[in-house]
């Protein structure tokens, strides 16, 4: 570099480096940076006297290097709404069902499901969620019910193929559930784990395997009240007897 030909600058700097040898770090580094502030050329100079190369690097080369940006992760785009208009508000009067469900509003639930199947009656997914609501308004709703699940079991294929979808794996699951459940509250525990077996058959959910396992649970603790009732242990000496009888 030319200017490493000058005389007064490379003059200062050998003096300054000298004080470095006579135990004068500190006085060194201040009056090093006092220079390099005054100078850009010193910092250069220094380099090349420790043997670095910096005859191609110009100022954003010589300086660090940016952290690289991290890639955005790609946002997904939702699937297609693939619904027909009826469909679209069949699942409309979906929801406001549910919403009157939650408030406990069950006859108004009942309205709004009924719309839902109106519009889009080849899906198991509103008679369901009308059934839940039956079993909510008490015992003498539970045939009825019963009655308006097997039958959509029974008319699954048909259903689904008016609606691909409508009767799938995952719904008629949940369908046995239902079932299950109403079962599980007549207290008829072995009716109950079959349905609930059915209903992983269609579809091993998380759900279902607690509520069999919940339900197992429950009927163990039945039996065993059962036979510390008198009345339920005659029951079952009863029940013995005759087994015994017919052997």
């Amino acid at each position: 570099k030319e200017y490493m030909q000058d005389k007064d600058l490379m003059q200062k700097l050998q003096m300054i480096m000298s004080l470095g040898a006579g135990g004068n770090d500190a006085v060194q580094s201040q009056m090093l940076m006092q220079m390099i502030q005054q100078d850009s050329r010193v910092m250069e100079i220094i380099a090349a006297m420790q043997g670095l190369d910096m005859s191609d690097m110009g100022a954003e080369e010589a300086a660090p290097a940016p952290a690289p940006k991290k890639a955005e992760p790609k946002k997904e785009e939702p699937p297609p709404d693939n619904r027909t208009p009826e469909q679209k508000e069949a699942d409309e009067f979906k929801t406001k069902g549910n919403e009157l469900y939650k408030k406990r509003q069950f006859k108004d639930a009942l309205e709004m499901y009924d719309k839902a199947i109106e519009k889009e009656p080849n899906d198991l997914t509103y008679y369901n969620n009308k059934c839940a609501v039956w079993m909510e308004m008490g015992p003498e709703y539970y045939d009825q019910a019963l009655e308006c699940l097997q039958d959509k079991i029974d008319r699954r294929y048909e259903i689904n193929s008016a609606n691909p979808g409508g009767a799938s794996f995952e719904k008629v699951a949940k369908v046995f559930s239902r079932m299950a459940s109403v079962h599980e509250k007549r207290k008829d525990y072995d009716k109950a784990i079959e349905l609930y077996n059915k209903s992983l058959c269609e579809d091993n959910s998380r759900f279902t395997r607690n509520a069999l396992r919940e339900l197992e649970r429950n009927k163990e603790k039945h039996e065993k009240e059962s036979y510390i009732d008198p009345a339920k242990a005659e029951e079952h000496r009863e029940r013995g007897n005759e087994f015994f009888k017919e052997k």
